[in-house]
């Protein structure tokens, strides 16, 4: 009995001789093309480290979710192509690299100083704020700046009228007409520690002469700056989140470091997933990438999502699982997850955002309305309806009517007094 043929036919044979010298190219040639998709997602309560104050740890996560930026290799062109959850672009051709490295540096790092100080005032920390000038993160090119200023620089005067912040820098700057002569007195920033996005004033000062110019019926100089300061606080906070640069996580850096500092879970015992710019206010500011966020979320196994108000016409396109929950400032988010959002699995919505507190006794479908914590009602105004005061969840879409508390009730959380005492 004749054995049959058990390896390969020789024409595979054949094709692999041929195509082996070129396989490295598939994975390490550039094609111009930059790969985006969901990037990592970690428990930011296992990130921070607290000293001089006794920290109150919960069983539920709080998890920064991320943006996967790298250049795409050929392979992953076509795996990209091939996949719905990620895309790929023509790469920038700006040449100023090594500027947009350091603004991604210096944005990461007011972010996570702001998102501290937020949490350790709101938590009744003495934290003392010294604002220290208008830092650059921007140049536009055509503009007076460009050419006389760089990513890294601090404006400390105009005409040696101080500029504590952006606020100041634009008031000076606006009340003047285009085309005058100014002088600016500048220092800048330089790396503390470049791993870790930390900064310091390199006590170098000199001054600018330039002319202002007008854009969009205003007074500039041509940059893009952010409030640059500094704080002491007798409570030492430290961040360890590796390679992730940008703003976004602002918003979850704060919830975490309030949820270590106060009593209780402000999780609730769930796996809470966000993004969001915050700064000293508590405002909370746009982000990009939210797709590949909620993506990345979704991976962890997310109940929740918290996002930036101003993303919402984004937001009601996606179609995900969760329980997706815009916010305006962060006690906001906090108030939401304190009066315990309900661990529900998401209605019907194909991206819609519901009412939790929907019933049929509203008509045949759900309400397009959008999620709208916080209104300031005599109770607590979520997703649409009120629930009173005192209430321990949210009751199950579809039982009872809206805004009582009868038939079943999911979620819990905590509430607190207001506990914001911290040094302005």
């Amino acid at each position: 009995m004749r054995q049959g043929r058990t390896g390969p036919p020789p024409w595979v044979l054949l094709l692999l001789v041929f195509l082996f010298p070129s396989l490295p190219a598939l994975f390490f040639l550039p094609t111009g093309y930059v790969l985006e998709g969901p990037g990592s997602s970690f428990d930011l309560l296992e990130k921070v480290e607290v000293r001089g104050w006794e920290v109150q740890q919960g069983k539920g996560e709080l998890l920064l979710t991320s943006v996967l930026v790298d250049e795409a290799s050929l392979a992953e062109v076509f795996f990209a192509l091939l996949s719905p959850d990620y895309d790929v672009s023509k790469a920038s051709q700006s040449p100023v690299a090594e500027e947009t490295d350091l603004a991604d540096d210096l944005y990461t790092c007011i972010s996570r100083m702001s998102a501290t100080v937020l949490a350790l005032r709101e938590a009744g920390v003495p934290v003392e704020v010294k604002r220290r000038g208008a830092a650059v993160m921007e140049v536009v090119q055509g503009m007076p700046a460009a050419g006389e200023l760089k990513t890294g620089d601090v404006i400390l005067e105009v005409d040696g009228r101080p500029t504590p912040g952006v606020a100041e820098l634009k008031e000076a700057v606006s009340g003047l007409p285009p085309g005058t002569g100014v002088v600016l007195t500048v220092d800048e920033l330089e790396y503390e520690d470049e791993e870790a996005a930390t900064f310091r004033l390199a006590d170098r000062g000199r001054e600018v002469h330039l002319q202002t110019a007008e854009a969009g019926g205003e007074t500039v100089i041509g940059v893009v700056a952010a409030d640059w300061f500094d704080y002491r606080s007798p409570v030492e906070v430290a961040w360890e989140l590796g390679p992730v640069r940008g703003p976004s996580a602002g918003l979850m850096m704060a919830l975490t470091l309030y949820d270590l500092l106060t009593p209780g879970d402000l999780a609730g015992g769930r796996k809470v997933a966000g993004t969001g710019t915050i700064d000293l206010e508590g405002r909370v500011g746009p982000i990009g990438g939210l797709a590949m966020k909620v993506k990345a979320a979704e991976r962890m196994g997310a109940e929740v999502f918290l996002y930036p108000e101003e993303n919402h016409e984004e937001a009601v396109s996606l179609d995900t699982g969760m329980l997706l929950v815009p916010v305006r400032d962060f006690e906001e988010a906090v108030r939401a997850l304190e009066d315990g959002m309900p661990i529900l699995p998401a209605m019907p919505s194909q991206g819609r955002a519901f009412p939790a507190c929907w019933s049929p006794g509203l008509g045949d479908s759900p309400p397009q309305r959008d999620f709208l914590p916080g209104s300031g009602l005599p109770g607590t105004f979520l997703w649409g309806f009120p629930v009173p005061k005192g209430a321990a969840g949210l009751a199950y879409p579809g039982i009872g009517p809206p805004g009582l508390t009868e038939g079943l009730v999911l979620g819990g959380g905590r509430r607190k007094e207001d506990k914001r005492k911290g040094a302005n």
